[in-house]
């Protein structure tokens, strides 16, 4: 303490209390007394200026010397830039006795009050209320602290002050006791509150408790490296968890930067050393590299962040948070494998899976498409446009009865529908597509869906259909069997005609069938496995035996009916003949018969369905119908809608009352009529209808159709 003056005792006690600038000025302003920290702002002898008095506050110094001191702001807490009101703490000369009872003979009366929340009179006041405040849990360690005191030496304490208000506050004490000549002990000390410090502290101290449990509990690791300009590194920080990241302890006293770079996998040494230098260029940088374990051989991938913070003293403040992401890349690995698996299973199977988005229009928006969405529709198309494709590939007289219950998909929840599309050839495909709809986690509408091409099953289910309701109108066994690649034969339809022949039923048609034929006669039924491995039709007589040990003669007439995803499908009728053999007739006899038979089936076959409101709608109709329309062999036949639009104008009349009968009764009709060619020709044509209710209560038409001679 550098003075111009002698200062009242004590003042130096006072003035080395204060950690920042202090000075001691007289009644007139002039500065008399200044501290070391004080002495680079203002002069002993000089009076202090107005730019400086505005930054400092005066407090009475001890007696009635008139001088005052004066902290500056910053000076040991205390915010004396305004006065006694604004201070959070202030400086206070009191006589302590032996037992520890204080008298006070200076203070921040104000600071005392707002401390307190009460109005203090007298100085006695101030020290009887304060001493009364002090927080029970704290008496004992406030009582010690005055005895410390009362012994002459020096002490400080924090402790808890209760307000008359009922607020509990912290305020932080340090006395340095001194002795006059005439042997009274005084106190110069300075009291703060410390209540907001205090409240930040113990934020602070919960916030790194908060960061310490979550840092042992994620398998992360957080420390912070100095680079000082010289390039030298030190560890400010280290957060746990560094000895199980390297799978051993850290050493005490080891650098865990060392630590981990010795651990560094030889072959990623290189781009380590890469990212130190990124880093120490002052630029953020990650990487992903394996450290080695404990055991020989075993390592771990770690991912390393730096972030780099230039210091204002010239030192490279790098904060790093290594993560174990072994387990991580395991997983994505797993994933990644899977995911293959699933595209390839995907890509290899029937159905066409999706998931698409629902606009507010019912319009489908695409989210995902597999890889077999491009062999569905017959070229090359993108996920993201599957769905406009799809929209674009609806059969025109389908497209407004599927676009309107996609409309109403959200409404719906779950649909399932049958349809046609026109691939990219322009060949038609009939399609079964079922779709859910469901709201995301985002709240938006989505539909998973799953298509299936079932043209080829509803072909077959269209024919078998046609074959059953024509078998009660037959009395010969119409029959379908599924040829195999592998060569075996699997019964697809039969007539109730081919019970009748055996007089039992076996559910293994074909079995009992080649067990029933006889021996010396079995390598005929081979020469029809030959015919239909070779695409060509058969006809073939041979002996059975009945399940009642009689020998029947049975003529075999078949074709190839077209090939299907398990092998070749066949159709033919098996006629029992021996009646026939057994009236004599003659081989000429029976081949004309044969080809009678042979003849029969060239008929063309159709089923219609009769809908409630009169029209028809063609469920099965033979190719050969080209035949009957003068076209050119090997097109396709007409439906019963054009069918119809050819039918002499004089004999439409015929037609209807003819379909009319077959409709009221179940019994069939013959008629005739003349039907009006493409090619100009006009031709005599038997119908032959019989109407009947199927499995599903559609009301059906089954007949047979052939040109014949014009009659008379």
């Amino acid at each position: 303490m550098a003075s111009a003056v002698s200062l009242p005792a004590g003042s130096d006690a006072l003035l080395d209390l204060i950690d920042g600038q202090a000075v001691v000025i007289d009644s007139d302003g002039n500065v008399v007394g200044v501290n070391g920290l004080a002495a680079a702002t203002v002069k002993v002898g000089e009076p202090l200026t107005t730019d400086v008095a505005r930054h400092y506050g005066a407090l009475p110094l001890i007696g009635d010397s008139g001088l005052r001191v004066v902290l500056l702001a910053e000076a040991g807490g205390i915010d004396s830039a305004a006065g006694d009101d604004d201070l959070n703490g202030f400086p206070m000369t009191y006589e302590i006795r032996p037992d520890g009872t204080i008298q006070a003979l200076n203070a921040g009366i104000r600071v005392v009050e707002r401390v307190l929340a009460t109005p203090i009179a007298t100085l006695a006041d101030a020290a009887r209320l304060w001493d009364a405040r002090v927080h029970p849990d704290d008496r004992s360690a406030h009582a010690l602290f005055r005895q410390t005191v009362a012994r002459g030496e020096r002490a400080e304490l924090e402790y808890r002050i209760v307000g008359f208000d009922g607020v509990e506050r912290r305020v932080w004490t340090r006395d340095r006791p001194y002795r006059e000549r005439s042997g009274r002990m005084l106190v110069e000390g300075v009291v703060f509150d410390v209540t907001e410090r205090h409240a930040v502290r113990s934020a602070l101290d919960a916030a790194r408790d908060r960061l310490q449990t979550v840092l042992e509990t994620i398998n992360e690791v957080v420390f912070e490296v100095l680079v000082a300009p010289d390039g030298a590194l030190s560890v400010s920080h280290a957060g746990p968890g560094m000895d199980r990241l390297l799978g051993a302890p850290v050493g005490p006293g080891e650098n865990p930067l060392a630590a981990l770079r010795a651990r560094i996998h030889r072959d990623d040494q290189e781009r380590y050393l890469l990212h130190l230098a990124d880093v120490m260029r002052g630029v953020d940088s990650a990487i992903e590299c394996r450290v080695v374990g404990a055991s020989e051989g075993s390592y771990r991938w770690m991912w390393i962040r730096s972030r780099p913070v230039n210091e204002d003293a010239g030192d490279l403040r790098v904060a790093v948070v290594i993560s174990d992401v072994d387990d991580l890349r395991a997983a994505a690995e797993r994933r990644d494998s899977a995911e293959l698996q699933i595209q390839e299973l995907l890509a290899s199977g029937e159905d066409v899976l999706s998931i698409d988005e629902i606009q507010d229009d019912g319009r489908l928006v695409s989210v995902y498409a597999p890889p077999n969405v491009s062999r569905f529709y017959g070229e090359a198309v993108s996920g993201a446009q599957a769905a406009d494709r799809w929209a674009r590939a609806l059969h025109p007289d389908d497209r407004a009865r599927v676009l309107a219950t996609y409309k109403r998909h959200r409404e719906l929840g779950t649909i399932s529908l049958e349809y046609r599309i026109v691939r990219a050839d322009g060949s038609v495909r009939t399609v079964w597509d079922r779709s859910r709809a469901f709201v995301g986690q985002n709240g938006r509408w989505y539909a998973a869906g799953a298509m299936t091409d079932v043209t080829d099953h509803r072909r077959f289910a269209k024919e078998s259909e046609y074959l059953r309701a024509l078998s009660d109108a037959v009395t010969d066994d119409l029959y379908v069997d599924l040829h195999r690649p592998d060569g075996t034969v699997e019964n697809v339809f039969e007539s109730p005609a081919g019970r009748r022949i055996f007089g039992t039923t076996n559910p293994d048609r074909v079995a009992q069938w080649f067990q029933a034929v006889l021996p010396e006669d079995r390598p005929l039924l081979a020469e029809t496995y030959a015919a239909v491995a070779a695409g060509e039709p058969f006809a073939v007589t041979y002996r059975v035996r009945d399940a009642a040990g009689a020998v029947r003669i049975v003529n075999d007439v078949g074709a190839p009916a077209g090939d299907g995803p398990d092998g070749r499908l066949v159709a033919g009728i098996v006629r029992d003949v021996t009646e026939q053999t057994r009236i004599g007739r003659s081989l000429i006899e029976r081949e004309a018969d044969m080809r009678a038979v042979a003849h029969a089936i060239d008929e063309v076959l159709y089923v219609d369905h009769a809908r409630d409101d009169g029209t028809f709608e063609t469920i099965f109709v033979d190719d050969a119908t080209h035949g009957l329309y003068g076209g050119t062999p090997g097109g396709v036949g007409f439906g019963v809608g054009v069918w119809m639009t050819h039918i002499h104008p004089d004999d439409a009349a015929t037609f209807h009352a003819g379909i009319a009968q077959a409709l009221a009764g179940d019994q069939q009709v013959d008629m005739v009529y003349r039907l009006l060619g493409v090619d100009g020709v006009t031709r005599y044509i038997e119908d032959r209808p019989r109407a009947f209710r199927a499995a599903d209560g559609r009301l059906l038409v089954a007949g047979t159709i052939r040109e014949v001679p014009r009659p008379g």
